[in-house]
C-alpha cells in the first residue's frame, strides 16, 4: 500500500513538474510560441515549434511536444550541443533518432569512430559518407 502511495505521489510530483517547466518556458519565450501558433498548417506548427527549441537548446520543451516530433526535436539539440550521451539516452524510446543523433555527433565532431556506434550497416555507412565527405 505504501508504495503505490509513493508511486502515486512520485508521478504527480513529476506531473507538475513538468507543468511548471512547461508554463515557465511558455512564460519566458511568449514571442516565439505566439509566433508558432499563429501559423495555418500543423506541419508549420511543429516545425516552428522544434525550430524554438533547438535554437534555446531546450529538451524539456520537447517532451511537451507530440510523439512523432519529440525524438527529431531532442535529436537536433543533442547534434547541436555534440551531446552523444544524449543521443545514447534517445535509444530507450526513439532508436532511429538515436542513431541519427549519433551520426549528426560525428560528423560535428569529424569522429568517424562514433560511427562503429550504430548497429545499421546502411546508417553506420551512411555516417561514414558524410564524414568522409566533408
Amino acid at each position: 500500500m505504501n508504495n503505490k502511495k509513493i508511486s502515486i505521489i512520485s508521478l504527480i510530483s513529476f506531473l507538475i513538474l513538468v507543468t511548471v517547466v512547461t508554463s515557465y518556458y511558455i512564460y519566458k519565450n511568449p514571442t516565439e510560441i505566439k509566433k508558432c501558433k499563429n501559423l495555418e498548417t500543423e506541419q508549420e506548427i511543429n516545425n516552428c515549434m522544434v525550430e524554438t527549441a533547438v535554437e534555446t537548446s531546450n529538451v524539456s520543451f520537447c517532451s511537451s511536444l507530440n510523439n512523432d516530433i519529440k525524438g527529431p526535436c531532442k535529436r537536433n539539440i543533442f547534434i547541436k550541443q555534440k551531446n552523444l550521451e544524449g543521443c545514447n539516452e534517445l535509444k530507450q524510446e526513439f532508436e532511429l533518432d538515436s542513431y541519427l543523433c549519433i551520426s549528426g555527433v560525428a560528423k560535428e565532431t569529424k569522429d568517424i569512430s562514433l560511427c562503429s556506434d550504430i548497429p545499421f550497416t546502411a546508417a553506420k555507412e551512411a555516417c561514414v559518407s558524410n564524414i568522409a565527405i566533408e
